[in-house]
């Protein structure tokens, strides 16, 4: 369950406030400030205790501690390997940053177009840092890390190799301010090893909140220009590839010193007077600060001397710094894709052109609840969770040939890289949108069924399923409601993922959850009643019960019933059944629910969390999202949200009318009942089906009774919680359907009846 509570304490900090970029979330929980406090009172250089200086931080495989290339590496700090190191020299440049030994190409050109939006660089590197005033050993930084903002603190022992810098590395190897920030990126992604091979746009969204498109520009737009510059002005990073055919072809250079998939920023874009008409050009940084482009508009190439003075010197197209220039012509030529990484208002400068509309939510899959696949499986598809949003604005130009409301969506799956360690590969993940039917538009506390969602085709849908870490698309649609559905390309996936929406204009979005409910009916317990089933069972009417008399009740009775699979009953559940009712009553209830198996001639009792799930009754035909589910007891909802298939018709509801509780979940809940509940095959026995019924009725209880003025939140101390029962005299809760007596000597495996 660590995933869970992990999940709503995020969701806690974020409700406070925590994890924004102005008050990020302290990774692992570790406080710069107090770090460096603490070390300058004592007169000691910080050491990072999470990532050491040790092989492990290094990597696992190529980088692993037996590994060649890790043979000879000491960790030094900056001070030991440079006689007057600096974290910064005149400010951070785009060539502060060389590649070393990592193939992180990817990394670096990211950090070097970081470097032209002094506005993100300041978010991500807090300004006040050095090896001069307050110097401790400890620097920080601010990362966006699936969904929040971290500050990542790392001590400054950097690996070297003969005295150099191994990784990252300014040219003097004098600069640390960037292999400092490499270091930290390692550290929240698990290893040095796990930054091998990437894409630009996940450096630049994890620099800056930001989502990203990406183009290939063997089919671009015609106006692929104006989306770059549109792009710039409203602070996006830019960053370009060019694909190699085979393997054999990474990082060879071409005829004209370009480096095959390998990673390039793009700093600038300009339209320049020359000769007798314009020229578009693009400003281009080779991350390893050196091999540029040769040809037409290089740093020599005598395109310079037809274009005037000033417009050299403002250029500046004669560095040899691994920056260069190239007319757009011969980028769209050379070059085979581009990704842009549009920013979030947060990370915006205040001069920004524009500004998007963004919303964000975490969702799971998990197995045998909400990982139900892509469209291709339709008796699982609508397990997944679902998001709405409302397209309320048209743009104010047509970006391309569809005029409407366009957006960015993302889907992200999370600790993709850090998954590497543990040889977990990514899963192949897309999402489909569908328009919302008129008779649902607005509604937003529903899930769509299967008569929505598997009679009509979607709308859009993700370009393709992808085994990456993230899947983005851009689209336009008309002003409208509809809902996306995140998903694995396969079912019973396992995991966590980010949905990120960017829109152009005003929209709203939400997640689609059956809110929390439960409607328990308090029977009216009679003497006849009890009378009429407590003899067969050998418990007479004032007779206190235990949870371990009620487990041997229980459990006898089950081995005389052929036609009830059941694993026997815990101690566990009774206990839950003695908390919750009066002994006779959880004896009375379980009879009736087993009788009424047999009047109805449900032979089996199995609920099967799976595909292929099947009861032995007749099955709702329209699974609408109106539809409700009723299994045994009347327990509506639960079942439905669990598995659509699983959704079971009362032949005649009345006659169990006397007790009707209506219970409704939503997906987190469901997480916990299956991890609690189901065996290991995903079936839910007798046995365990009245065990989370009583638990959840129990739950319900003990909330409803604290909360007593209804405001859908309760405070409890940490005794209460742990104890799990509070009452006014004894200091218990005292949750029960009949009311009885109390005693402050109660055991609370054992209640006396009292009518």
């Amino acid at each position: 369950m660590s995933g869970m509570v992990n999940l709503l304490a995020r969701q806690k900090d974020l409700a406070a406030g925590i994890g924004t970029l102005d008050h990020p979330a302290k990774y692992l929980n570790q406080d710069y400030y107090v770090l460096n406090k603490n070390c300058l009172q004592a007169g000691t250089l910080f050491v990072d205790n999470t990532f050491p200086g040790e092989p492990s931080s290094l990597g696992f495989n190529e980088l692993g501690p037996e590994s060649p290339k890790t043979q000879g590496v000491v960790w030094k700090r900056p001070g030991e390997i440079c006689a007057n190191p600096q974290f910064t020299s005149g400010g951070m440049s785009s060539t502060d940053a060389c590649q070393g030994a990592l193939p992180d190409c990817w990394l670096l050109a990211a950090i070097a177009s970081m470097t032209t939006d002094k506005n993100v660089l300041l978010h991500v590197v807090p300004d006040g840092q050095s090896f001069q005033a307050n110097y401790a050993g400890v620097f920080h930084f601010k990362l966006w890390q699936f969904g929040q903002w971290v500050d990542v603190v790392i001590d400054d022992q950097l690996p070297t190799v003969k005295g150099q810098l191994l990784f990252e590395h300014s040219p003097g190897q004098n600069i640390f301010w960037s292999a400092l920030l490499e270091k930290a990126y390692a550290k929240v992604n698990g290893c040095y090893e796990c930054l091998g091979g990437g894409s630009l746009t996940e450096a630049f969204e994890d620099f800056t909140g930001g989502i990203s498109e990406d183009y290939s520009l063997n089919d671009a737009p015609q106006n692929l220009f104006q989306i770059i510059c549109k792009a710039f002005n409203a602070g996006s990073l830019l960053g370009s590839f060019i694909d190699f055919s085979s393997p054999d072809d990474n990082e060879e250079k071409t005829p004209q010193n370009l480096i095959k998939r390998h990673g390039y920023s793009i700093l600038a874009a300009e339209e320049i007077n020359y000769k007798n008409g314009k020229e578009q050009l693009l400003r281009i940084r080779n991350p390893w600060g050196q091999v540029e482009w040769n040809g037409a508009w290089s740093d020599n190439a005598p395109e310079w001397n037809d274009v005037s003075p000033d417009v050299q010197s403002r250029l500046d197209y004669k560095a040899e710094d691994g920056e260069f220039w190239m007319s757009f012509s011969d980028y769209m030529k050379n070059y085979t894709r581009l990704e842009i990484c549009n920013l979030s208002p947060d990370t915006q400068a205040s001069g920004a052109v524009h500004q998007w509309t963004t919303a964000q939510f975490e969702g799971i899959w998990r197995i045998g609840s909400t990982a139900g696949g892509c469209r291709d499986y339709p008796d699982t598809f609508c397990m997944n969770p679902q998001f709405y949003f409302k397209l309320l604005e048209e743009d104010d130009e047509t970006n391309g040939p569809v005029s409407g409301c366009s957006f960015v969506v993302g889907l992200m799956q999370k600790n993709a890289r850090r998954n590497l360690i543990l040889d977990q590969d990514f899963n192949t993940i897309g999402f489909a949108i569908f328009q919302v039917p008129d008779e649902y538009k607005g509604l937003k506390e529903i899930n769509l069924g299967p008569d929505v969602l598997l009679n009509q085709d979607p709308i859009a849908n993700s370009s393709t399923f992808v085994d990456d870490r993230e899947e983005c698309d851009r689209f336009t649609l008309p002003p409208g409601d509809y809902v996306i559905i995140p998903s694995t390309q396969e079912p019973n996936k396992n995991g966590n993922f980010i949905l990120r929406f960017f829109f152009e204009k005003q929209a709203v979005a939400s997640r689609m959850e059956q809110p929390i409910n439960a409607e328990i009916y308090e029977p009216k317990i009679t003497a006849s009643l009890i009378g009429s089933h407590s003899g067969q069972l050998g418990v007479s009417e004032d007779s206190p019960i235990s949870a371990f008399k009620l487990l041997q009740l229980l459990n006898k009775q089950i081995e005389q019933r052929n036609d009830i699979k059941c694993s026997g009953f815990r101690i566990d559940i009774c206990r839950n059944m003695i908390s919750l009712l009066d002994a006779s009553w959880v004896v009375i209830s379980v009879t009736v629910s087993f009788y009424y198996y047999d009047i109805y001639g449900w032979h089996s009792s199995t609920l099967v969390f799976a595909t292929d799930c099947q009861l032995q009754s007749t099955p709702i035909k329209s699974r609408s999202l109106r539809s409700v589910c009723a299994f045994s007891l009347s327990i509506y909802y639960i079942f439905f949200t669990i598995s659509y298939e699983l959704q079971i018709t009362l032949i005649d509801e009345a006659k169990l009318a006397w007790y009707d509780p209506r219970i409704q979940v939503t997906s987190d809940v469901l997480h916990a009942i299956v991890l609690n509940f189901t065996e290991e095959s995903l079936t839910l026995n007798a046995d365990r089906f009245v065990g989370c019924l009583f638990r959840l009725e129990l739950l319900f209880k003990i909330f409803t009774t604290v909360d007593k003025d209804k405001s859908g939140t309760v405070e409890m101390s940490l005794g209460q919680s742990l104890n799990g029962t509070y009452c006014k005299n004894t200091g218990h809760l005292k949750v029960s359907c009949v009311t009885r007596q109390c005693k402050s000597n109660d055991d609370v495996g054992t209640r006396r009846l009292v009518f």
